[in-house]
C-alpha cells in the first residue's frame, strides 16, 4: 500500500519539469482510481478460487512493474500507464492480503479474538498511505535524482515483499475442480415494498374485573394485543386467570 502514494509528493516536480496542468494531474490520478475499481470487481475475489498466494504475488509484481515504468518511461503516457497498473495491483492486494492475514491469525491462534488481525490489516492499509508519501518525500529531498530514487527504493522493497509472500504458508487451497471465472457481483439488499411499514406497536389491555381493584390492577401483567379492538374482555379474562395470583400479605 505504501507504493501507491510514492508519486504523490513528486507531482510538483513533474509539473515543474513538464509543465503539467491541474487537469493532467487529475487524469493521472483518475487512471489509478479506475485501475483500483476494475481490480476490485474483476480480480479481488479470485483468491477464493485460486488461493491467496497465487493472487497476491502477481499483484505485488504488478506494482513492481509499475515502478519500473516510472523509472524508464517518465513521460505522460508512461505515468498514466504506471498509475493504472499500480491501481490494478493494489485492488488485488487489498482484498487478498486482508483475508490472508485473518486466516493466518486463525490458524496460529485458534479460538483467539480476530481483533488483532483486523487491527493489523487496517494499520497496513491506512498506515501504508502515510508511510509511502513520507518516505518518498524524504528520499526525493535528499537525493540528486528525486524522480528516480524513490521508485528504485520501493522497487527493491516490492521484490522483497513478493519473496516473503512466496515463503508464507497458503491458507486457502484452490478448489478442485475450479469453478469457471465470473466477475464479482454487486449485491444490494432488497428494498422494502412501497407502502409497507412496520406493524403497529402492541398495546396492553387489562381485564375489566381487575380494573375495579387497585391491588389486582397493579399485580396483573399486560397482555399482547395488536390493536385496542382486538383486546376482547374474554381474552383478557382468560389470560389473567392463567396467571398465578400474587401472595397476599
Amino acid at each position: 500500500m505504501a507504493f501507491t502514494t510514492v508519486p504523490t509528493p513528486l507531482w510538483t516536480l513533474y509539473r515543474e519539469r513538464d509543465g503539467f496542468s491541474a487537469f493532467v494531474v487529475t487524469v493521472v490520478f483518475a487512471a489509478y482510481a479506475v485501475g483500483v475499481a476494475v481490480s476490485l470487481f474483476l480480480v479481488g475475489h479470485l483468491s477464493d478460487r485460486h488461493g491467496r498466494r497465487r493472487v497476491l504475488v502477481p499483484a505485488v509484481l504488478a506494482n513492481a512493474a509499475a515502478a519500473v515504468i516510472f523509472l524508464v518511461w517518465p513521460d505522460l503516457p508512461g505515468l498514466v500507464l504506471a498509475r493504472a497498473l499500480s491501481g490494478l495491483g493494489v485492488g488485488a492486494v487489498t482484498a487478498t492480503a486482508t483475508a490472508w492475514i485473518a486466516e493466518l491469525h486463525t490458524a496460529h491462534r485458534p479460538g483467539a479474538s480476530p481483533r488483532r488481525a483486523q487491527l493489523v490489516a487496517t494499520s497496513a492499509n491506512l498506515g501504508g498511505f502515510g508511510v509511502g508519501a513520507l518516505a518518498s518525500g524524504l528520499l526525493a529531498q535528499g537525493s540528486p535524482a528525486p524522480l528516480s530514487v524513490p521508485y528504485a527504493v520501493f522497487l527493491g522493497l516490492l521484490l522483497v515483499a513478493a519473496g516473503l509472500a512466496l515463503a508464507t504458508p497458503e491458507t486457502h487451497a484452490a478448489p478442485v475442480p475450479r469453478p469457471p471465472y465470473r466477475p464479482q457481483r454487486v449485491a444490494v439488499p432488497p428494498a422494502r415494498a412501497a407502502g409497507s411499514s412496520r406493524p403497529p406497536p402492541r398495546r396492553s389491555c387489562r381485564s375489566r374485573r381487575s380494573a375495579s381493584s387497585p391491588r389486582s390492577r397493579r399485580a396483573s401483567s399486560p397482555a399482547r394485543c395488536t390493536s385496542p379492538r382486538s383486546c376482547s374482555p374474554a381474552r383478557c379474562r382468560s389470560w389473567s386467570s392463567a396467571r398465578p395470583s400474587p401472595p397476599r400479605p
